[in-house]
């Protein structure tokens, strides 16, 4: 799909191309990528997300916040939910308890479960609301020495008995 689009809103004249992007978030289904001159860029999802953030790249001399949104519907409210991380990717991912992690285990994960109430990682762990839903956001603070990481964050739902329900991955590319 290719095409121009121009915002509706005052002010907005600058073109806007569109196009398929393919799988750009890693959720199994085809996205839609529109950019303009601003070098800025947006990425449709070709479903809906469970799990989506606001941002997608972060730089590390300036930090700053990805917030993330969850979603894993009414009928896991009031269910306790754990995000958890990887920066070796979501392929192949692992199966715990019959369900699907996107996530490959590593230190960054270790470091998630052990460190879950540090105040950069707000709402990493918590209770989802009425409509099973939650906010949480991950805080870069400024001033972060040079280099180039992706992490993904991935939610889980679960109980005394197990895990029920996986989010998609998000990535957060911290530049």
């Amino acid at each position: 799909m290719h095409g121009d689009l121009r915002q509706n809103r005052p002010g907005a004249a600058q073109p806007c191309n569109v196009g398929g992007g393919g799988d750009v978030n890693g959720d199994g289904c085809p996205d839609i990528v529109s950019g303009g001159w601003a070098q800025a860029s947006w990425v449709y999802s070709g479903r809906q997300l469970a799990l989506r953030g606001d941002v997608h790249e972060i730089a590390l001399p300036a930090g700053g916040t990805q917030n993330l949104r969850l979603h894993a519907g009414a009928a896991h409210a009031h269910r306790t939910y754990w995000i958890a991380g990887s920066i070796h990717g979501i392929s192949p991912g692992i199966q715990l308890h019959g369900i699907h992690i996107p996530l490959n285990p590593d230190r960054y994960t270790d470091l998630l479960f052990t460190h879950v109430g540090a105040p950069q990682l707000s709402g990493f762990r918590g209770v989802l609301n009425d409509d099973g839903a939650a906010v949480a956001a991950i805080h870069v603070p400024d001033r972060m020495p040079p280099g180039s990481v992706t992490l993904h964050h991935a939610f889980l739902v679960y109980t005394a008995s197990g895990v029920h329900w996986v989010s998609n991955a998000v990535p957060l590319s911290l530049k």
